[in-house]
């Protein structure tokens, strides 16, 4: 059993910010950040603390949005739901797991990896330049629902 505690998660999460924003801040670009929302069923300890590790990255997010905007630092979050990737593909192998996440996706389709990168682009580039603070699903409707 594998476990992660909710400070190694935060003080992972941190770091990894603090360097992107530290980067982003060099070039007036753009930092992101991609917590997970999919409803993953809870058999380890970081699957309970899922949501308060979205919370976390998506707080952590708006606030550094604030501190950095004056500096043309835009932090914006992608949120994905199901997508098609070697990780996802292995844990959904079981045809009653993917039916049950399918069903949870009101667009009734997992994404292509392709789908969450173009926001992603979207989100770095110019034509986002006023987009910042920002917390995106890409999921098929499935906070929505």
């Amino acid at each position: 059993m594998q476990t992660i505690s909710l400070q190694t998660i935060i003080h992972l999460v941190f770091g990894v910010s603090q360097r992107a924003l530290r980067q982003a801040h060099f070039r007036g670009s753009h930092a992101a950040r991609v917590p997970s929302i999919s409803p993953k069923p809870r058999r380890r300890r970081v699957d309970i603390l899922r949501p308060e590790v979205a919370g976390l990255v998506i707080g952590l997010t708006k606030a550094a949005a604030i501190d950095f905007a004056a500096r043309n630092v835009r932090v914006n979050a992608i949120c994905p739901g199901g997508t098609h990737t070697a990780m996802f593909d292995r844990w959904i192998k079981d045809g009653a797991v993917e039916q049950h996440v399918l069903a949870s996706h009101p667009i009734g389709r997992f994404a292509d990896p392709i789908e969450p990168a173009r926001v992603a682009l979207f989100l770095a580039s110019d034509e986002a330049s006023f987009v910042t603070g920002v917390a995106l699903p890409i999921d098929g409707g499935l906070v929505a629902a």
